[in-house]
Formats: structure tokens, sequence, C-alpha cells
């Protein structure tokens, strides 16, 4: 059985749009003009009976497959305007909680540690970046590279997107 894979890349023309988005702000789609998409196909051999990540996230996940009916609260008070919603309920966030487990890849080693009054020390939780090419972060003296998005990270940030009309380049994941 072949399949076609298609994979996404996201190309900035602006450094300065990349360093927004790392700082954490978020932009829509409308406001990388300068951005454009580019599909790279690839072809992929699967063994009869061996089916994708993909296919697996929608077999054991399926409301990841569902656009998110979010339901959206504010919090207005002085200098604070929050929208907020429940995007998963219990019993999804439990299942995507349990999924990471088995799929996110911690640091380690010299990348689990940071500089604190000029000495380097284990930093106290699991901790690693998830992002698009290239993207790093950068804390208390350490650097750290984004790996490659997941197949649950992507599901998880393109609905996001669906929801909310904004794009992420980069997640931070704390344990």
């Amino acid at each position: 059985m072949e399949s076609k894979c298609v994979r996404k890349k996201r190309h900035y023309d602006a450094l300065d749009d990349i360093m927004h988005n790392i700082a954490g702000h978020a932009f829509s789609d409308d406001d990388f003009k300068k951005s454009k998409y580019e599909l790279e196909v690839v072809d992929a051999e699967f063994p009869k009976g061996v089916i994708s990540m993909e296919e697996t996230l929608n077999n054991e996940l399926p409301f990841l497959s569902q656009p998110r009916n979010c339901q959206w609260r504010a919090i207005n008070a002085e200098n604070l305007n929050l929208e907020y919603s429940n995007f998963y309920n219990e019993k999804e966030a439990d299942m995507l909680m349990s999924q990471c487990e088995k799929e996110i890849i911690y640091n380690v080693g010299e990348l689990a540690k940071v500089q604190m009054f000029g000495k380097w020390i284990d930093i106290p939780r699991k901790q690693v970046a998830y992002g698009d090419e290239g993207l790093t972060y950068t804390f208390s003296g350490k650097t750290l590279p984004a790996r490659p998005w997941t197949s649950l990270l992507l599901k998880i940030r393109d609905q996001i997107y669906e929801a909310t009309g904004y794009t992420f380049n980069f997640v931070l994941i704390n344990r």
C-alpha cells in the first residue's frame, strides 16, 4: 500500500516575526503578510497492516480530528482583558496527558541545567521545547533548541488555530 505524506512548512521572511512569537506573542495569519506555505510531498511505503501515527491518533483520540465548540468567557479588570474556554473536557484532557507522557521526550544532561548565581544547577522539573525548525528559547544562561513537532502536538496546535485564528510556532513544556 503506497501513501503520500504531506509536510507543511512555514517560512518567515522577517526575523522580527519569529522573535515576537518566541517572546510569547501570537499573531493571526493576516499579521504574517510576508509569510508563505510550502508543501513538500514525500512518497512513503507502509507495509500492509501497519498504520501511521496520524491514523493511530485518530483512532485513540478521535476528538483531535473534530472542531472544538468553545464557549468563551471573559474576565475584565483594570489592565486585564482575558478570554478563556475549557478547550478539552476532563476525560479528553486526561487522555491527552496520557498520550503526552508516552510521546514527549524531555531534556536531559546539559540541556536540563540552568545557571543561577554563577553556578550550573539541575532544573527542578522536566522541561522541553517543541517548535518550528530553527527556533530556540533562552533563559538563565541556557539556550534550548526546539525539537520537531510531534504528531500529537501538531494536532493540538492546529485545533487551537481553528478555534482562535492564532498560529503558534513554539511550545515550552514543563512537567
